[in-house]
């Protein structure tokens, strides 16, 4: 192991390079970053729920590229296996298992023998959540339940869940399935060895059923882009902002053996119609002047005028690079020293109160989802 002494003005991030990773221990004036192997995955035997997904599969390649053992994609969805298959260059490492979450008896065959699981498979229309309830919930808390069960029944090591910004102070199905799978995975942390945490995040640009795809064709058909309200902001970031921001986050469970933690990543915001136009001047050109008809269509079911990533009833700590959520209450370590700056009690995290997009950077947005 060894120890460098770094500027205070680094306090509280973590930093990744391919093989280091960097811990922090504060005193006084200066920082000491402990580095170490930084590659858990490495030979391990990796299980993705939701691994033909949009995230899904885009961490089953992450984890080949890490070097794991096996990569074990679970899905329902037995067509995508073929395409993911494809798309990995039909690496012998990874395995496609069709199956659905809810099949707790498919679940506990598949998860014997893993190390860790990354579970993103979910129900997650927020819309038709509403008329699918009970759906809803078998998939995302039925579902999360048996991942946890499975996983404590074959001594996986870490299982570390997806949710959504749509899980603080929910207000429609999808968002409270969704807390629900939280305080599930944080609590199961009690029940024995295995480590549970979670991601909170909110919208990818350019996952499946993204308004960004969605507004280019209507803006390329007929130049106007529905928007429910000019005035509703949303967090967005990349694919690889979020694929980072998952993996390293897993990484820092697991290296700092702390469990039970919600990490929320800092993220910018904008407004629809700012979207569509920054859509518009990256398929027409900036120099065009050319701007899409706002066609306003309501609010739909469940929706919000602003995303919340921490609630004002939540106590989150600033560690740096994102804000992480410890358990209100830890029955499995009573001692658990917190990391970071706490929030001021009653502080807010939402689109609305965070840092706007400017023009250049919703234009890199757009470019990082269609090049």
């Amino acid at each position: 192991m060894s120890i460098e002494i770094f500027p205070k003005s680094s306090a509280n991030t973590i930093w990744y390079n391919d093989t280091k990773t960097y811990y922090i221990s504060s005193s006084a004036n200066t920082i000491a970053w402990y580095s170490q192997e930084a590659n858990p995955f490495e030979n391990k035997v990796i299980l993705v729920t939701g691994g033909t997904g949009f995230i899904g599969s885009s961490f089953c390649r992450k984890f080949l590229d890490m070097g794991a053992k096996k990569v074990i994609s679970f899905s329902r969805r037995w067509n995508d296996s073929e395409k993911l298959k494809n798309k990995l260059g039909n690496d012998p490492r990874l395995r496609c298992v069709n199956g659905d979450i809810v099949d707790y008896q498919s679940l506990l065959y598949a998860t014997k023998g893993v190390d860790y699981i990354l579970h993103t498979a979910a129900y997650k229309a927020v819309d038709s959540a509403e008329y699918n309830s009970q759906e809803c919930t078998r998939v995302n808390v039925i579902g999360s339940i048996n991942i946890i069960n499975a996983a404590i029944e074959n001594n996986v090591r870490g299982v570390f869940g997806i949710s959504t910004d749509k899980a603080c102070a929910p207000i429609n199905t999808y968002g409270r399935t969704k807390a629900l799978m939280e305080s599930l995975l944080i609590n199961a942390n009690s029940l024995g060895k295995t480590m549970f945490s979670v991601a909170r995040y909110a919208n990818v640009a350019g996952s499946s059923g993204s308004v960004i795809h969605k507004f280019a064709e209507s803006i390329t058909e007929d130049m106007v882009a529905n928007v429910t309200d000019p005035d509703m902001t949303r967090f967005y970031f990349t694919e690889h902002d979020a694929i980072e921001f998952v993996y390293s986050s897993f990484l820092d469970m697991i290296e700092s053996e702390e469990r039970g933690l919600v990490y929320i990543p800092k993220m910018k915001s904008t407004t629809a119609p700012e979207l569509a136009q920054a859509i518009t001047n990256y398929l027409w050109g900036a120099d065009k002047d050319v701007s899409p008809k706002i066609n306003i269509i309501g609010v739909r079911p469940g929706e919000k005028m602003h995303e919340s990533m921490i609630d004002k009833a939540e106590v989150a700590n600033d560690i740096g690079d994102r804000y992480v959520i410890y358990p209100p209450v830890c029955h499995w370590d009573a001692h658990q020293a917190r990391r970071g700056e706490q929030l001021e009690p009653g502080t807010e995290y939402t689109s609305f109160n965070t840092e706007r997009f400017d023009e250049k950077e919703l234009q890199e947005l757009i470019k990082a989802v269609f090049n």
